[in-house]
């Protein structure tokens, strides 16, 4: 009997390290990359970061929002990935993400705004992909027309666009 539940345990525990590298495979980076993600992470597929390609962001799940913004007041439809599928892809442990632009900007939020208030990593806007003219390829957006609470000064600086990089502490 302790010989069966001892090759039952050693199985186990080589299916829960097979399924976890199997999910980084699938979120392994081949183009370029998109974004970074480091720090107080679980989930990685390069050295110590999670590396993204277009390909591996579009596996995750994504979610549409449809709202004008502080800069346009013009509805436009934003697609991308689901803030907390986001979160829960990395496997993020820490409470804060340092998220950075192309051009060195960097605002610091909660990683509770990604669980909690239905944002998106947008790559699309109106059906098309944001360029860094489009302030893509990747724009933190929050449903502002739908939660009155959101347009504010401080959630508009956390909706960073051009976005590089994140760090979760």
């Amino acid at each position: 009997m302790r010989a069966t539940t001892s090759l039952l345990a050693a199985a186990l525990t080589v299916a829960v390290a097979f399924c976890g590298a199997a999910q980084a495979q699938q979120t392994a980076a081949t183009g370029e990359t998109m974004l970074e993600v480091a720090g107080a992470i679980t989930k990685k597929n390069k050295g110590d970061k999670m590396v993204f390609d277009r390909a591996a962001l579009a596996k995750l799940p994504q979610a549409t929002i449809e709202t004008s913004t502080p800069w346009n007041t013009a509805v436009t439809k934003f697609e991308g990935v689901q803030g907390k599928a986001f979160i829960e892809s990395v496997g993020a442990t820490g409470k804060t993400i340092k998220a950075r632009a192309v051009n060195d900007y960097t605002i610091e939020m909660p990683v509770e705004d990604f669980l909690t208030k239905g944002l998106i990593l947008a790559m699309k806007a109106n059906g098309q992909p944001l360029s860094l003219r489009d302030r893509g390829p990747i724009w933190i957006i929050y449903p502002w027309d739908s939660n009155a609470e959101l347009r504010d000064k401080l959630h508009q600086r956390r909706s960073i666009w051009q976005l590089v990089s994140i760090t979760v502490e």
